[in-house]
């Protein structure tokens, strides 16, 4: 019955399919909870990784990383100007890149200087370039 296209799966078709889904997920932790050298991303990193690059899908943050890249500290004013962006549109997607670590932010005065966090945040974006250009060929 569960054979046909048109028909819907049987019991026992449901059952086996929960057991493959079940066993690749205890796979799946088996090997985040293992030290490999082969494997180095774990169970933590595995989330996070995504999250990372959900954040830089957004062209806006990515100019406003490689502004503060190329022009060193900036306040949101010249920042905002650099990426021809509103002030307020600019300091949000400053708090989302300053939560995941890639802007770091210093207070003189009433201004906040915003620069990239680490010299891992523009080997980040030169990676991805070298991957683009790499599969543009």
């Amino acid at each position: 019955m569960g054979k046909y296209r048109d028909s819907p799966p049987d019991e026992a078709e449901k059952s086996d399919e929960q057991a493959q889904d079940i066993l690749a997920q205890w796979r799946a932790h088996s090997l985040a909870g293992q030290a490999d050298p082969q494997f180095p991303v774990g169970s933590g990193e595995a989330t996070r990784i995504p999250e990372l690059f959900k954040v830089l899908s957004d062209p806006t943050r990515v100019f406003t990383i490689q502004a503060l890249i190329h022009g060193g500290e900036l306040c949101v004013r010249d920042l905002a100007v650099a990426v021809n962006m509103s002030q307020s549109s600019v300091s949000h997607h400053l708090r989302i890149l300053r939560h995941f670590h890639l802007v770091r932010a210093r207070r003189s005065g009433r201004e906040i200087y915003y620069s990239p966090d680490d010299v891992h945040v523009e080997l980040l974006l030169n990676v991805c370039l070298e991957h683009l250009n790499h599969i543009r060929r």
